[in-house]
């Protein structure tokens, strides 16, 4: 499973935070669009298995808060965010069924 980061936005568009716009589960990969660069940090929880992916500096915008995906061991996402100004944070969790490995790449 790759998760993969992929960017939206032109120059011109730029915001102050970076709106989680898309994301989408294809060919056993999450794809998290936004309108500037990520910039996160992950983690695994157990017990379920998890994994959180926290996105700096950005919120959700039209990005869906929940997937149903159970496919290659993954059961669902969810995401929510918190904080405010320069603190904001998008979380994207995503529950498996099996402990597995993944790959977090961030595609320009």
């Amino acid at each position: 499973m790759a998760l993969v980061f992929s960017l939206l936005a032109s120059a011109q568009d730029r915001v102050a935070h970076n709106s989680i716009q898309e994301i989408v589960w294809s060919d056993r990969s999450l794809e998290i669009v936004g309108t500037e660069k990520p910039s996160f940090t992950s983690f695994q929880l157990t017990d379920p298995p998890r994994l959180v992916i926290d996105i700096a500096e950005a919120v959700l915008g039209d990005a869906p808060k929940s997937l149903n995906i159970r496919e290659a061991h993954v059961v669902s996402m969810q995401a929510t965010s918190f904080g405010s100004s320069s603190g904001s944070i998008a979380r994207i969790v995503l529950t498996f069924d099996a402990d597995v490995e993944s790959d977090l790449v961030r595609r320009d």
